[in-house]
């Protein structure tokens, strides 16, 4: 054999002198090696020097403990499961090697083994309180996990929820659960806890399904940059998985429309916002069609601001009350349409609508100043209405104004009157029209029965006063709009 040796060395041209460093390394060396890999945190290393320590000792059950206890240190636990067992099985009695399969199973909930490996422990370790208070959890949830499926199947949410909330405290990985509780999320629509459920899921074992998921998810809840990132994971998994291309796709669209549709809104194109919004293929024929209220959420408050500084009263009403419709207290679409139903007469509702906005905002003095306001119109509803006297609406202008005074006027004079009423009644219907032409026909008495304020009533003047150029910033400067000439103004 050493001529054989000896002549192959011979052929390559190298010779060699035999020391004692060329002797085969034990296991000691290689179980040395690992450590230091593991120092230097090269973890791949460690494990071939580990590998090789134990083929060299197989029944070095010390040695496959300390490899399983670096998987574990990795997250690698069905590998430091199965070294945890062989280590058992070279010696039953090691207590770390129980204790540490046991924590295995209970992190995957499964409760009866992991008990089992406990109370061995427990037993020739009687004083670790902690293993004991962990036995205990694990009494507690055991009949959890026996009787959630029931609870599931008679769609009991809440005590399945109560008993899914426990086992994943013992058992925070086990991605069915969390599936389960998700699943119990999104049907009872808590978005926000689903979407916690699956992201943890999606980092544990991301899957296409459980990203593709996520992302629709995080669309509803109006999250469209973690939902874009959830698709381009899913399509770096499965480049051809086409329901995770379908959503990229229409999130590009969505996210292009908006961004149109916002730089116009920016630069307070209001008409040419609206049209852009609500066009072909545009933000909200978008938003309707993925769903999620606060992805439409965002294209209601465009539509609601761009009307309101339009002065398009329907339109406002329409949309204002679709915000308002998923964000109950949004107190400007409920100032805006509250300024609309004052306009319109209907004090009761605008002063409801005043009312929400001011539990929602109560540092905005618009809001407190048209409440007020409010109160008084309704209030001089009941009393007096210079407007209803003419006949008029309260946009009138000068001109129409003028006009239905002069209609009346040669009806009711009592000198032109022709008709069944005494002369009492006449002079005093009359008196009720010029009363209501001298405070109509001048700007500031006008103004201050906009205002909700009768002129013409010395106790109402003393009780409120009257602040000359109106009282509301930002909307609705000197009174209502006359002949459609004034806009909306408001911030959301």
């Amino acid at each position: 054999m050493r001529v054989v040796v000896h002549a192959l060395l011979l052929l390559i041209g190298t010779s060699v002198t035999v020391t004692a460093n060329d002797a085969p390394k034990t296991a000691k060396d290689f179980l040395s090696e690992a450590k230091a890999h593991l120092v230097g945190g090269r973890i791949n290393d460690a494990m071939t020097a580990f590998d090789m320590a134990i083929d060299l000792e197989p029944k070095n059950y010390l040695a496959i403990f300390r490899r399983a206890a670096a998987q574990l240190s990795v997250g690698r636990m069905s590998h430091a499961l199965r070294d945890f067992n062989s280590v058992l099985e070279i010696r039953p009695d090691f207590d770390q090697a129980l204790v540490q399969r046991g924590k295995i199973h209970l992190r995957d909930c499964n409760i009866p083994d992991a008990l089992n490996d406990l109370r061995k422990y427990s037993q020739s370790t009687p004083k670790d309180e902690e293993i004991l208070e962990v036995i205990r959890e694990a009494e507690r949830a055991q009949p959890d996990l026996i009787e959630l499926d029931s609870l599931l199947e008679k769609k009991q949410y809440e005590p399945a929820l109560e008993s899914l909330s426990r086992l994943i405290s013992l058992c925070p990985l086990h991605v069915d659960l969390r599936l389960k509780r998700a699943n119990i999320y999104e049907e009872t629509n808590d978005l926000v806890m689903a979407i916690g459920d699956l992201s943890r899921v999606a980092g544990i074992k991301p899957t296409p399904q459980t990203l593709h998921r996520l992302a629709n998810l995080r669309v509803k809840a109006g999250e469209l940059t973690d939902a874009m990132a959830s698709i381009k994971e899913c399509m770096k998994q499965d480049p051809e998985n086409k329901p995770c291309k379908k959503v990229f796709r229409e999130l590009r669209a969505l996210e292009k429309a908006l961004k149109k549709t916002e730089d116009i809104f920016n630069k307070s194109r209001w008409k040419s916002a609206v049209t852009e919004l609500l066009a072909e293929k545009g933000y909200m024929q978008l938003a309707e069609s993925m769903g999620g209220d606060s992805v439409r959420l965002v294209g209601y408050k465009i539509a609601c601001k761009s009307y309101a500084e339009l002065n398009k009263k329907e339109e406002i009403m329409k949309w204002c009350s679709s915000v308002i419709q998923l964000d109950e207290e949004n107190s400007e679409a409920l100032f805006v349409r509250g300024m609309v139903k004052m306009e319109g007469e209907d004090y009761e509702d605008a002063l409801r609508d005043f009312e929400k906005a001011h539990n929602a905002n109560q540092q905005d003095r618009r809001i407190v100043d048209a409440y007020q306001k409010a109160q008084r119109l309704l209030t001089q509803s009941k009393k007096k209405d210079y407007y209803k006297v003419l006949g008029i609406s309260r946009s009138a202008s000068k001109k129409e104004i003028k006009k239905a005074f002069r209609k009346l006027a040669q009806q009711w004079h009592p000198d032109k009157y022709d008709g069944e009423l005494t002369e009492e009644q006449v002079v005093k219907k009359m008196s009720e029209i010029n009363e209501a032409y001298e405070v109509l026909s001048d700007d500031e008495k006008r103004e201050q029965f906009d205002n909700g304020v009768d002129p013409n009533d010395q106790q109402q003047q003393q009780q409120h006063g009257f602040r000359h150029g109106g009282g509301q910033p930002f909307f609705f400067q000197n009174g209502f709009p006359q002949g459609g000439g004034q806009q909306f103004h408001f911030n959301f």
